[in-house]
């Protein structure tokens, strides 16, 4: 008959007090206590990081929102400041441009005032072509005591008697020889008059009064010589530039 063996109870609990690799229960247990531990913690640890992350990001987009709106500020008012300064800088610029035109008008204006009356060649050929109707016509001339309106007279006469009428020499004094003849001293003292004896005034006016539209001449006139001055002739009287215009 086979007898069969009785495990001996201190090989069995050595044997279940002792795992794989020689790591015991007790140090097993004891390790995944502190797993345990340890995972709570870093859990924990986890739990507050994430806590702060959100506290500090969102303070951070706060204080980003603050200084963005600092910066919109700052930034409108430096705008408003550099418009204000824009505008200021265009307003002294009309200024100045005003001033520059008003001070050029003035002085063209002087210059005008300054400068001697003159016919160019276009206005000297309108003039004769104007004046043809009176070719033949006898006139005289007289002049006030200033060389820019006698040279003015020279260019008359030359117009006058290039559309065919006939220069006189002046014959009583006080008078003045030009070169051509004589001329009168004129009473007027600004201005250029056309005297006409009456039987000719229709027609002498009209073509006096188209002769000095194209002339550029200020200060011209014409009057009827009822009292026969000039002896039936037609008489030029040139006096001085009219520096009031």
């Amino acid at each position: 008959m086979t007898t069969i063996a009785t495990p001996d109870p201190k090989i069995a609990r050595t044997a279940t007090t002792t795992s794989h690799n020689g790591m015991t229960l007790a140090f097993l247990e004891w390790a995944s206590s502190w797993a345990n531990t340890a995972t709570v913690i870093f859990g924990g640890l986890a739990a507050i990081a994430a806590a702060l992350s959100l506290f500090f990001s969102s303070r951070l987009n706060t204080l980003k929102d603050e200084d963005f709106a600092r910066f919109k500020l700052e930034s409108a008012e430096r705008i408003a400041v550099a418009n204000s300064e824009a505008a200021k800088a265009n307003t002294r610029a009309a200024e100045a441009n005003e001033k520059a035109e008003s001070e050029k008008l003035a002085r063209l204006k002087i210059e005008e005032k300054l400068t001697p009356r003159v016919l160019d060649r276009g206005q000297r050929g309108q003039m004769i072509e104007a004046l043809k109707p009176l070719s033949g016509t006898e006139f005289t001339a007289s002049v006030a005591s200033d060389a820019e309106a006698l040279f003015l007279l020279l260019n008359l006469i030359d117009v006058f008697s290039e559309a065919g009428l006939v220069f006189r020499p002046w014959a009583a004094p006080p008078r003045l020889d030009t070169g051509y003849g004589f001329v009168g001293i004129s009473e007027i003292t600004t201005g250029i008059i056309l005297h006409s004896p009456p039987p000719l005034k229709d027609k002498a006016l009209e073509a006096w009064g188209a002769a000095f539209r194209f002339s550029g001449l200020k200060s011209v006139g014409a009057v009827v010589d009822s009292q026969n001055r000039f002896g039936g002739r037609l008489h030029i009287e040139v006096g001085k530039k009219d520096m009031m215009l």
